[in-house]
């Protein structure tokens, strides 16, 4: 089957504060098996975490969407928020409302999860441009910086604190090998790549021609033409402000300029204007996702779940978000629903490895894990920060299992607000390089998928001494390495999974069970979805679309059809082949019910069975219309209580009845 590329999207450096949380700088995770997530949650030992007494609540996909928010509109002491499906952001009126709410939602066996909504904050810095411009591009030793621009110092500070330390001279070869890149190919495969962070200045001069166009979406006509939830989100859609201001900054004195300078790390143009973006020869597309607002750039696990879903649903292929906490021993708490999400994704996801500790010591992930980074997602690659010596930044996070790949993230100059340029420097710098590098070699390579082209991209990275024992390749981003690797040498998985089905007959009842059996030739099985209805690959390509099966064993069940229903089953591997089968299932329902007796007289404290046959098998329920004239037990059998009349109903699960009139008499 031929193959189908996984949309992604590019990633920047956030941090995640909880409280007493110290701030840290994101880890990362390297590529690995994709896990099936457990949405079954307990609830934290405190609520310390719950900040704002908002709690995210997660409901069983059998449940209706629509009645859980009726059911918890109904709660005057909460206010409740639809995020997608069967999500719900509730937010309690005060503490005692939060604890009762929490141990109720907890003891409900429609709930498959709860959580906090969690902080996110930035961690991309920046200084004033006082040095020479992209060394990462050639980097041929004459590049010198201060050594003050090692650390990934807050923006407001660094600009009243200029002191030199030291200057530090570039070491020769130090650099992504872009520029030979350059000179092999223009164009290529289009690339969409998601910035979710803090928006985009989308009239920066040297971000033109770059920025996504949503052309289904007429501009200004304050109609959503494209009924994707989201009205004339024309260049993307603000999640902070809920509107479709994409830029990174409210004011003049909340400029940001985080997102900007992602973007332009990845794609600034070549157009005699500025610098040129890692990808600028290629077909790519930056999609803007704000989902951080202000000076500081905070934001919330709502909106950035949101983000994400938005980007996928929008054909994002790079997902560029670097976002995270340290996990302590004090606070081991995981975003289970960010990491579902991310799991869930078609998009790979470049994460920030992280800036270290409060005082930007680089911390060892596989010690002490920083998430999201951190999640063992095949989907996910994580980054840390090279410094033009080739030595480790002294800032960024490391390990040898949890981050995989290194790139220049010091001193890096790109786009800013307002026309500008600036220097910045972080782990959220040395992620987009690396987003850049992934569009380029997905666009060279036409056959792959963007999971072998992340895989192509790991396993072609320049070694590098400072990173042996430190990352997991031990080496930098190397791109036209990539581009040059023997051919024969890259593995292409043609081999689409296998899907069977068997419709199983449940005892007693007319419903029935589809049960699925489903395998892949290379045991790299990714998901398995379903749909109602006859559907196409490219209706769950999204990733949006179609409910997820847990798959135990190879099988997985759609269980107690009650109506002549077809199914789509879709199944995907890590390497984009899919496969879909089409299952029509017939049920044949109750019209009739025949019982033993259309009437009946009973004297005081008698009584008698009333059989009740369908002309379908199913299940019976008996209820009596008066319980103080007769009352009536789950196998039919009537018991007379005092003098009266009523009638005893017999009802199929589809709601076919008949009844018997019952007079009781002394």
């Amino acid at each position: 089957m031929k193959i189908k590329k996984i949309s992604i999207s590019a990633l920047l450096c956030l941090s995640l504060m909880i409280h007493t949380v110290p701030y840290t700088n994101l880890p990362s995770v390297s590529a690995r098996a994709l896990e099936s997530v457990s949405t079954s949650e307990k609830i934290p030992p405190d609520t310390s975490d719950y900040n704002a007494r908002e709690i995210i609540v997660s409901y069983k996909h059998s449940v209706s969407a629509d009645q859980t928010f009726r059911t918890l509109s109904k709660d005057k002491s909460t206010r409740v928020e639809a995020i997608d499906d069967n999500l719900f952001l509730v937010t309690a009126k005060d503490d005692s409302t939060l604890k009762e709410k929490l141990e109720e939602y907890s003891t409900d066996p429609n709930v498959a999860s709860i959580q906090p909504n969690y902080t996110y904050q930035l961690l991309g810095q920046t200084s004033e441009p006082d040095y020479s411009k992209q060394w990462w591009t050639h980097n041929d030793g004459s590049f010198t910086y201060n050594s003050y621009f090692d650390y990934p110092i807050d923006t407001t500070s660094l600009k009243y604190s200029r002191y030199a330390k030291y200057n530090v001279t570039a070491t020769s070869g130090i650099d992504i090998n872009i520029e030979p890149a350059w000179s092999q190919f223009s164009n290529g495969r289009p690339v969409t790549i998601a910035i979710v962070d803090t928006g985009i200045d989308i009239t920066h001069p040297d971000l033109q021609g770059i920025i996504y166009t949503n052309t289904a979406e007429i501009p200004g006509d304050r109609i959503d033409n494209d009924a994707n939830g989201y009205i004339d989100d024309v260049n993307g859609w603000n999640f902070v402000d809920k509107n479709n201001d994409v830029t990174d900054y409210e004011s003049s004195s909340e400029e940001n300029d985080h997102g900007t300078h992602c973007a332009g790390i990845i794609g600034a143009g070549v157009n005699s204007t500025g610098i040129a973006g890692v990808a600028s020869n290629t077909n790519i597309k930056i999609l803007p996702v704000k989902v951080l607002g202000g000076k500081d750039g905070y934001g919330s696990t709502v909106d950035i779940v949101a983000g994400i879903k938005y980007a996928q649903k929008m054909g994002a292929q790079i997902c560029n978000l670097s976002l995270g906490y340290e996990a302590t021993k004090t606070n081991s708490s995981v975003d289970s629903i960010l990491k579902k999400t991310i799991s869930e994704s078609n998009m790979v996801f470049v994460i920030a490895s992280g800036n270290g500790d409060r005082n930007y010591n680089g911390i060892n992930n596989d010690i002490t894990p920083t998430y999201p980074a951190s999640y063992d997602c095949n989907n996910i690659i994580s980054v840390a920060n090279l410094t033009p010596t080739g030595t480790l930044n002294a800032s960024s996070n490391y390990g040898l299992k949890s981050v995989d790949i290194a790139a220049p993230g010091t001193c890096i100059y790109s786009t800013i607000t307002e026309n500008s340029y600036d220097y910045f420097t972080g782990t959220s710098m040395s992620a987009p390089m690396v987003a850049g590098g992934l569009a380029e070699i997905y666009s060279y390579y036409t056959d792959v998928t963007m999971l072998q082209a992340s895989k192509i991209l790991l396993e072609t990275a320049k070694p590098v001494s400072a990173l042996s024992g430190k990352i997991s390749t031990g080496g930098m981003l190397d791109i036209y390495g990539a581009l040059t690797r023997d051919s024969s040498t890259i593995i292409v998985d043609n081999n689409a999974p296998i899907i069977h089905s068997k419709i199983t007959n449940l005892p007693n009842t007319y419903k029935k069970n589809l049960v699925l059996t489903v395998s892949d030739p290379d045991h790299d099985l990714s998901k398995v979805c379903y749909a109602k209805g006859e559907q196409t690959a490219s209706y769950f390509a999204s990733g949006s679309k179609g409910t997820r099966l847990i798959v135990l064993g190879n099988t997985a069940t759609i269980s107690k059809i009650d109506t002549t229903t077809t199914f789509t089953i879709y199944a995907i591997d890590n390497f984009g082949n899919e496969t879909v089968l089409v299952v029509p299932v017939t049920i044949s329902t109750p019209t009739s019910i025949t019982l033993s007796a259309s009437k009946k007289t009973l004297i005081v404290d008698k009584t008698f069975t009333l059989k009740a046959v369908p002309d379908i098998k199913c299940s019976i329920t008996f209820t009596s219309s008066n319980k103080s004239v007769a009352k009536v037990n789950s196998k039919g059998v009537v018991t007379a209580k005092k003098q009266g009349s009523c009638k005893i109903s017999a009802t199929t699960d589809n709601g076919i009845s008949a009844s018997c009139n019952v007079t009781v008499k002394k």
